[in-house]
């Protein structure tokens, strides 16, 4: 382990994990502008990580808390300040930058002082905020302290693995769960509008099922949707069985003709308002009675439906007549 970088260490500085030489922590934290070296090195580089000694973890301790006092001091300064910078004071048209001036309380408008003052003092309560948070995460690391083995690169891997698979199965979950609650809902219209004999909510929802659970979940099919519906006695009825069969994507000659499936298309293109876009011409009152339209009720589910009996022929001579 002397000159290898197959360990990884703690820093309690970045909170994060990185590779170990020699038992010391490698250079991290830097940034790379340009002029040949590197700049601005974490503390915690070339020290020995957390889980070796609590030494990197105690000295960052002690420099935000010196941090600290100092923020706290200048917020006790500002709070008795008559005379404050203003970092945006004037535009200097040579540079095309703002430059700092000095505002002396009484001189300049109350608004300007208040404004300028009051910027200063939240960033400088957020600062201390922040430090305060800090210390109190280290001073845990400090207090709760014990010695352990640095974690190999391959446990590493195995632990990013493992949590990645955790994360997909939660939300592998959480997608079912949200399929499960869609289904239902699908489930109790079906059942409803089997009991009401209301032909057009079934149209509706066949054409749109699919749609809606593959928001949830992409990788479902036309098949896979219906299959979840569980309702397949309701489609046999209206002839709407089998209509899921991917191979007639590329055989559209083999799809079932029957008449209860062209009606039942009629009446899902009429559920979609399609009618209303062919025939810009059709007054409200042929709206409403297109889409109150029902198909002839299957006698596997019951017997006839009163409601009407149009058929697709009727419906088409309708509109050719009012076109």
């Amino acid at each position: 382990m002397t000159t290898s970088t197959r360990y990884l260490g703690y820093c309690p500085c970045c909170n994060a994990t990185f590779k170990v030489r020699d038992e010391k922590l490698v250079h991290h934290g830097y940034k790379r502008p340009g002029y040949g070296f590197i700049v601005g090195d974490c503390m915690g580089a070339l020290e020995t990580p957390h889980e070796l000694s609590p030494e990197l973890a105690t000295r960052y301790r002690d420099a935000l808390t010196n941090a600290l006092t100092g923020k706290e001091d200048r917020l006790a300064s500002l709070m008795k300040a008559t005379e404050i910078t203003d970092p945006h004071g004037q535009y200097d048209p040579k540079t095309r930058k703002y430059e700092p001036t000095q505002l002396r309380k009484g001189e300049c408008s109350e608004y300007k002082w208040e404004q300028v003052w009051g910027a200063a003092k939240r960033s400088l309560e957020r600062q201390i905020a922040s430090y305060r948070d800090e210390i109190a995460r280290v001073t845990k690391l400090v207090e709760t302290w014990e010695a352990k083995p640095l974690t190999s690169v391959e446990e590493e891997k195995a632990a990013k693995q493992t949590a990645k698979v955790e994360r997909e199965k939660a939300a592998r979950a959480k997608k079912n769960e949200r399929l499960r609650v869609a289904v239902e809902k699908f489930q109790k219209r079906i059942d409803s509008a089997v009991r009401n004999r209301n032909s057009s909510t079934l149209a509706d929802i066949w054409a749109s099922a699919q749609t809606k659970l593959r928001d949830i979940d992409g990788s479902l099919d036309k098949a896979t949707c219906v299959a979840m519906l569980e309702r397949d006695e309701v489609w046999a009825a209206f002839g709407l069985a089998g209509m899921v069969k991917s191979h007639w994507k590329t055989a559209p000659n083999e799809r079932p003709e029957e008449e209860p499936l062209r009606r039942m298309k009629d009446r899902m293109d009429r559920v979609k308002k399609h009618y209303q876009n062919w025939y810009g011409n059709l007054d409200d009152w042929m709206i409403r009675q297109l889409k109150g339209m029902s198909l002839v009720w299957p006698e596997s589910l019951g017997g006839e439906n009163k409601q009407g009996q149009k058929t697709l022929d009727e419906i088409n001579q309708m509109l050719a007549n009012r076109s």
